[in-house]
């Protein structure tokens, strides 16, 4: 599920600027360019929501995040077609991930989202404790 819709990201870009963010030929938007998107930028945002159940689907919790979705797509749209430098662009991701951060080290939160349980440890916290399988050897990497 995604905390945003493609209508909403046509409502916000005008059409020639979707269809040269998303399709091969630049005329007309590729809705499955932008459903990878959208998906994309969601599951971003929840690798930073690591003490709520990912998707968040309460109301008041998807509509916060909603615009953080929308800059989160509108940079990846941007990167796809590595265009010039968008300084605003970025400086709005960079907002967003800040914002994100705060929520993540427990500075701030969603209201209605519904918080993980020890039952249900995020992938990170299982990976940490040693539960997961590991893929590319059997030492742990030097940071």
């Amino acid at each position: 599920m995604g905390y945003c819709t493609q209508a909403e990201l046509q409502s916000l870009f005008s059409a020639d600027a979707l269809a040269q963010f998303t399709a091969e030929s630049g005329v007309v938007t590729d809705s499955d360019v932008l459903a990878l998107v959208i998906a994309d930028a969601s599951d971003r945002i929840d690798g930073y929501l690591t003490k709520y159940l990912t998707p968040v689907t309460d109301s008041d919790s998807v509509r916060i995040l909603r615009p953080h979705t929308v800059v989160w797509c509108r940079w990846l749209l941007i990167q796809r077609r590595m265009l010039r430098s968008y300084p605003e662009a970025e400086n709005d991701l960079k907002m967003t991930i800040k914002f994100l951060e705060r929520i993540q080290d427990g500075k701030g939160s969603l209201p209605g989202a519904s918080e993980r349980t020890n039952e249900a440890p995020a992938l990170a916290d299982r990976a940490a404790a040693g539960s997961e399988t590991q893929v590319y050897g059997t030492e742990p990497l030097a940071i």
